[in-house]
């Protein structure tokens, strides 16, 4: 069992395969095991996995599994690999998680890898991107950490870190809050994962964890569940990872794409909150199963409500009353509402 295993789940995605596999080869830190899950594909994804898989100079193999969304895909790798050979468990250290249509920079494994080797308190460790439009190559954002000088810097960035020789790990309780009001930064493609936050690190330790089984969002439900945990997050001020926008992305929450599309992922990524909200305990945790609430009220009334009036009107206002029912205690909302209720087809101004 090699040091780390590469999970890459895959839907569809034949045409992406062969510029995975060639990224996966240049990565520096060559001890690694890939496991392709085919997460239902109808095109012809599982034989050019096999091809590749057969002259790849890593180790290699596919699985196959009904559609079950890229959720569960991630999971089902990773319950294959704790299942696989229980006498060289102690070899498998990390898990990281690859895109198919992302492409790893060559330091990626190898940083990632040292940084959760030199310290053992640090769980995850997750970098920056660079947005790349895919069918022309232009670079749109050249490093999601460092935004353009009149943006406010990511929420998760603004937290309490130590310096740690260029690794910050973060040491911040408003983190959670962080992780909610802004992008996860953390998300699977740029992370690297101890294998004890999925398998259990010991009686002392905190519990394992499962990926949701959800189509967007599930990176944002896990970093939260690994936050409240008590695993410890760092990242690498860097870009590690291309990733490269498209028509079929998974996700459309944000972007041009057309409006039915943007409303099944923002539905989906409520469905995210919705988990994430349903695993804390409001007793125990008031101010964080709050935040939850809070952050699905804003995305169900605004998001998914008021700026779509001019497009589907019904479901809009069906979305801001659901929006109310979570958080009823906003007057700006329930003002808006009332507005919006008077107009027939156009949003207020």
């Amino acid at each position: 069992m090699p040091a780390v295993a590469v999970v890459l789940p895959t839907f569809n995605r034949a045409a992406w395969l062969p510029e995975a596999f060639a990224a996966l080869a240049e990565q520096r830190f060559a001890d690694f095991r890939l496991v392709i899950v085919d997460d239902g594909s109808t095109d012809d994804t599982p034989a050019v996995a096999a091809k590749l898989i057969a002259d790849a100079p890593f180790p290699a193999e596919l699985i196959r599994q009904p559609n079950a969304g890229p959720g569960a895909a991630r999971q089902a790798g990773i319950d294959r690999l704790l299942a696989a050979d229980p006498a060289n468990q102690d070899a498998l250290r990390y898990l990281a998680f690859y895109d198919s249509d992302d492409r790893w920079l060559p330091h990626h494994l190898a940083d990632c890898v040292a940084a959760l080797d030199a310290h053992p308190d640090v769980d995850w460790v997750f970098s920056s991107v660079r947005v790349v439009d895919a069918a022309s190559g232009r670079t749109l954002v050249p490093d999601v950490f460092a935004p353009a000088d009149d943006a406010a810097p990511p929420p998760i960035l603004a937290c309490h870190a130590d310096d740690r020789d260029g690794l910050r790990v973060l040491n911040d309780p408003a983190a959670f809050a962080a992780l909610l009001a802004g992008d996860n930064l953390a998300g699977f493609q740029v992370s690297a994962i101890r294998r004890g936050v999925f398998a259990g690190a010991g009686a002392n330790e905190p519990p394992p964890l499962r990926i949701p089984p959800l189509r967007v969002g599930e990176d944002l439900a896990l970093t939260g569940r690994a936050l409240l945990t008590g695993y410890r997050l760092a990242y690498l001020p860097a870009v590690h990872v291309e990733y490269r926008v498209h028509d079929d992305n998974t996700s459309a929450v944000d972007g041009q794409a057309a409006w039915p599309r943007r409303r099944r992922s923002l539905r989906r990524y409520a469905a995210a909150l919705r988990y994430l909200r349903r695993s804390i305990d409001p007793a125990a945790r008031p101010a964080e199963h709050a935040l939850v609430t809070e952050a699905l009220a804003d995305l169900m009334f605004w998001r998914l409500g008021y700026h779509a009036l001019p497009l589907d009107r019904r479901d809009a206002l069906r979305s801001m009353r659901h929006a109310l029912s979570l958080a009823p205690h906003e007057p700006r909302r329930w003002k808006t509402y009332a507005a919006a209720r008077l107009l027939p087809a156009r949003r207020a101004a």
